[in-house]
């Protein structure tokens, strides 16, 4: 193309045919500039005719993929390893993984698009209508216009070029696939009907490519223009800054308003236009990391290239391309605001070294006037200081904090009017991660046979009898667990109410936010489904805990009454044995005491094997919730639904982990009783058989050692539970454990206290 011919292109005319690449293949709707500007788009079937079409070819070669892969083992679809053995290729089940998530994702872009389009608030469309008759002879100077021209023709030519490749190696691919399935029909490898079904769902798969081909080529070689433009006015920019010094005051002024002029809307511009694009880059970044690592997993499983696989990997390695390629262009926006901002420092460093000479060396009539002069003087350069402090601050690139799928800690903390939401987002995240690491230590002790509360149940449940512990105990063993039971299950109910209360609110407030258009419907939807995702899993934690700690505290007081009613019938016993010589030379009364010690002692020490993980844990979980609760209510405003909720739930788990301990601490005490009664005990038996000479004077020495050592091993027996591998819970540790809550507690709000300063 000739100089003359470049001349009279026109940059709107590059600007239309971008609107209507991005018409075509990403908004896939029929509509004219006009139409959207004066908000008159027509609901009719002209308009959504393209949508229609691509839309039923998208989700058919979506479920035809997902179906073959999921049920690969059906008389309707072909099988998998008939097309491998077509295409000559191995493994193609991964390119169909591909395929499926990048045609989710670019589904789920174009509704973003869709919808902003349908609601008249696309910044793509509000910049198309802008620049619809964009004057580029007045804004650019010719050798940067027949740049841009130039730039843009040979990247949408090598970009078509590509295009072409590409889709006639997919149409040569799709006959080839076509003879070979007639070729499999007639050798009678495949029937009639997966013949006929598997011809029309391959094309809608073709349709489909190219479509996304052209999205990917064309429309996305226009976002490469859309760069280089703003690029290219930075370049400008950045010639005005230069040339700022170098003019008379006068001539510095005019600079300094049209340099401000044009970079504020340029700044407008870019910012605008990022709320759509931010979203696309997303999308796309996504496709192209999972491209490039289909890619290499693909070729790694590969025996041999063929024009199939080089077709794939090359149509996986250009979406990566294409995306770096597009962000090297995007970060150079930053680059070029930082070159503009240094030039003006330097300029503005020498501006006011020259008006400081001015001021000192000035002539008669400075001398009358110097506060007016100086007045003005400063008041110009502090407006030019705090511009530059702005531009330097600009984060002038394409990008947004909020991802554009996801609602903000922040939003969600005002929208539950509460302070620090983060705090109690991190205290769920380490309960969550907490009871996840349970389960997994209990499904791996369950998948080897070596749980011992499964042995425990499965024992109990077979054995145990009633009369072990008496009628009395008995009663007060089922009271207790009745109204402890009762206790937990109202306050786990009361919980949940006012979880589902916060959670109805939060959705009520989120949707009438999304009617005033502070959100976008992704953002409304896909956070109604997180915080539901989310409330349900704490459901599931709260009655997990519930459950488990109901249960090891009725497990510790029926250990308790077991071994209470066991020294107390044990005492008994003993005590008339000793009138009785010769049951106190047998011990029949102490055997049976010892046989009846030593199982629950087991029984005790198997069940400490999982119960001393459990606790571990959940004193993790009790120390971190105590600490979050603190430093969480202290940074409240006011007292609301919300936060009580929130402090209930943290509290609890502290309060329900120190009651459990509360009921642990007494078995080592009972334990200890147990011992200074059966010392008492044997003292007196002592002293019994030395007032009776036996003639079985060995057997009753004998006894006595056995007795003696057995007593010392019941007093040095940890007869309880561990907490993991760190301490035995006793008194005096659930005491100390207390006292220690108090120090933790101010020591992390005095960090918090300073990070906060």
């Amino acid at each position: 193309m000739t100089k003359i011919q470049l001349k009279n292109i026109r940059i709107y005319e590059l600007f239309r045919q971008g609107f209507d690449y991005w018409k075509r293949y990403s908004f896939r709707m029929e509509y004219t500039n006009i139409e959207y500007e004066q908000n008159i788009i027509p609901m009719s079937f002209r308009t959504f005719c393209r949508t229609i079409f691509i839309e039923l070819n998208a989700w058919s070669a979506i479920i035809y993929m997902f179906s073959m892969i999921t049920w690969p083992d059906n008389e309707i679809f072909i099988e998998i390893e008939d097309i491998e053995h077509m295409m000559n290729v191995k493994h193609i089940t991964i390119l169909a993984i591909e395929m499926i998530s990048a045609f989710f994702i670019l589904e789920l872009m174009w509704f973003q698009l869709f919808h902003d389009i349908i609601q008249y608030r696309s910044s793509f469309n509000e910049f198309f209508a802008n620049n619809w008759n964009y004057d580029d002879r007045q804004h650019f100077r010719p050798k940067k216009r027949l740049y841009l021209i130039k730039f843009y023709l040979n990247s949408n030519s090598m970009a078509i070029i590509i295009y072409w490749i590409v889709m006639t190696s997919v149409f040569f691919l799709l006959i080839i696939h076509i003879f070979y399935l007639f070729v499999f029909y007639v050798d009678g490898r495949i029937n009639l009907l997966e013949m006929f079904i598997c011809i029309p769902l391959t094309a809608m798969i073709v349709s489909h490519l190219n479509i996304i081909t052209n999205h990917q080529l064309l429309s996305c070689n226009f976002l490469v223009f859309l760069m280089e433009f703003f690029k290219i006015r930075f370049e400008q920019l950045l010639f005005i800054s230069n040339a700022i010094t170098n003019q008379s005051e006068q001539k510095r002024k005019i600079f300094w308003k049209h340099f401000q002029n044009e970079y504020v809307e340029l700044y407008r511009e870019i910012s605008r236009l990022n709320c759509t694009i931010r979203r696309i880059l997303f999308d796309m970044e996504m496709i192209s990391k999972s491209s490039i690592i289909t890619t290499c997993i693909f070729y790694s499983r590969q025996t041999n290239l063929n024009v199939f696989n080089m077709t794939a990997i090359g149509a996986m390695l250009s979406r990566f391309i294409l995306t770096t390629m597009l962000y090297s262009r995007v970060s150079r926006l930053p680059a070029y605001n930082q070159h503009c901002c240094r030039s003006i420092m330097k300029g503005l460093c020498r501006l006011q070294w020259s008006t400081s000479n001015q001021l000192s060396s000035s002539d008669r009539t400075l001398r009358l006037w110097p506060k007016i002069i100086k007045n003005r003087t400063s008041h110009d350069l502090i407006r030019k200081n705090l511009f530059l402090q702005t531009m330097s601050s600009n984060q002038f690139v394409i990008f947004d904090d909020n991802n554009g799928l996801f609602i903000n800690l922040d939003d969600i903390g005002r929208i539950v009017n509460t302070q620090r939401i983060d705090l109690v987002s991190i205290q769920m995240l380490i309960f969550l991660i907490i009871f996840e690491i349970i389960w997994l230590n209990s499904c791996y002790s369950l998948m080897n046979y070596r749980s011992s509360m499964d042995e425990l149940f499965i024992r109990y449940s077979i054995e145990f009898d009633d009369n072990r512990i008496g009628l009395h105990s008995r009663t007060y063993l089922i009271r207790f667990y009745i109204v402890f039971n009762t206790i937990v299950q109202s306050l786990y109910r009361m919980i949940i109410i006012m979880i589902l209360i916060i959670i109805t609110l939060f959705s009520i407030i989120l949707y009438s936010l999304y009617l005033k258009g502070n959100f976008t419907l992704l953002q409304t939807i896909l956070s109604l489904l997180m915080n539901f995702s989310l409330v349900i899993q704490i459901i599931n934690v709260i009655g997990r805990v519930t459950t488990i700690l109901n249960f090891i505290v009725f497990l510790i007081e029926f250990y308790k009454v077991q071994l209470d009613h066991l020294m107390r019938l044990t005492r008994n016993q003993l005590n008339s044995h000793l009138k009785n010589l010769k049951e106190l030379i047998m011990n029949r009364s102490w055997k049976r005491f010892h046989n009846d010690y030593v199982k629950l002692y087991s029984e005790t020490a198997k069940s400490n094997r999982s119960i001393r993980v459990i606790l571990f844990y959940l004193e993790t979980a009790s120390k971190t919730s105590l600490i979050s609760s603190c430093l969480y209510y202290s940074q409240q405003d006011q007292t609301t639904l919300y936060n009580l909720t929130v402090i209930l739930i943290v509290l609890s788990m502290f309060g329900l982990t120190n009651g459990l301990y509360n009921r642990i601490a007494h078995l080592p005490s009972c334990n200890q009783r147990c011992c200074r009664n059966l010392m008492n005990w044997n003292a007196h038996s002592q002293w019994k058989k030395q007032t009776y000479r036996s003639q079985n004077r060995i057997i009753s020495i004998r006894n006595s050692i056995k007795t003696n050592f057995a007593i010392q091993m019941i007093n040095e027996n940890h007869f309880g539970f561990h907490c993991g591998q760190m301490f035995f819970i006793t008194n005096f540790k659930y005491i100390e454990l207390l006292l220690q809550n108090i120090p933790l507690i101010i020591l992390f709000y005095k960090k918090f206290c300073m990070m906060q300063k």
